[in-house]
């Protein structure tokens, strides 16, 4: 995803492909889950790339003064005119000891998933919808705290990233004893969805919030 001087067209991009991500999960429960493991596995893994591309973007188009979906104008206080002088801000300001002069790369980049660091970044390079991007990423959303736990263990799939999952099932009540793939395919008390799919509707929600 890049940026994008209409955060309509960054929108679109990301909701279109988190969109197509939920037909593939909505369906599925603990019981079938195993049969379903790839899918989940390619699912949870997409999502948080769609997520920090997202973010890595829009963070990225505050600099070209963007219009939001609802017209306004977009400034920053703390302007760059290169988005490589922007990136070595926004390392600069998360990650201070992985840059040491020069242009940066993806490594050293922030963890764009982190919604803490792109209301740092706001605050720091003084965006003008900043009460907007904190009152977006301050709804209750869980995708946070519970995704890139899941998405870890897909990619690393060990005794470690396993045992994490188990915990965050633990944290919301969802026992000890489930497989990831049972635990994202479970619904929370009350909810008519399982959580994976939970997690796609607050990442879309959140998005259409940081722009419209």
């Amino acid at each position: 995803m890049r940026p994008h001087y209409k955060y309509e067209r960054l929108h679109r991009s990301a909701a279109t492909r988190l969109i197509w991500l939920h037909g593939k999960v909505s369906t599925l429960n603990p019981s079938f889950s195993q049969l379903h493991d790839e899918t989940v596995a390619f699912v949870a893994v997409e999502a948080l790339n769609i997520w920090s591309s997202f973010v890595r973007a829009y963070y990225l188009s505050w600099f070209l003064r963007p219009r939001t979906m609802a017209g306004q104008r977009v400034t920053c206080s703390h302007h760059f005119v290169l988005f490589q002088d922007a990136l070595i801000f926004a390392v600069q300001l998360l990650r201070p000891r992985r840059y040491s002069g020069g242009r940066v790369s993806r490594r050293d980049e922030p963890t764009w998933h982190d919604p803490a660091n792109l209301l740092s970044l706001a605050r720091a390079v003084g965006v003008s919808n900043l009460s907007q991007i904190s009152s977006a990423l301050s709804f209750g959303a869980t995708y946070a705290d519970n995704l890139p736990t899941v998405r870890n263990f897909y990619a690393h799939r060990n005794e470690e990233t396993f045992s994490k999952v188990q915990r965050q099932a633990a944290l919301l009540g969802m026992g000890t004893n489930l497989r990831p793939c049972e635990f994202v395919c479970a619904a929370l008390p009350l909810r008519p969805q399982n959580l994976i799919s939970d997690w796609l509707d607050e990442m879309r929600l959140t998005i259409e919030l940081l722009c419209i």
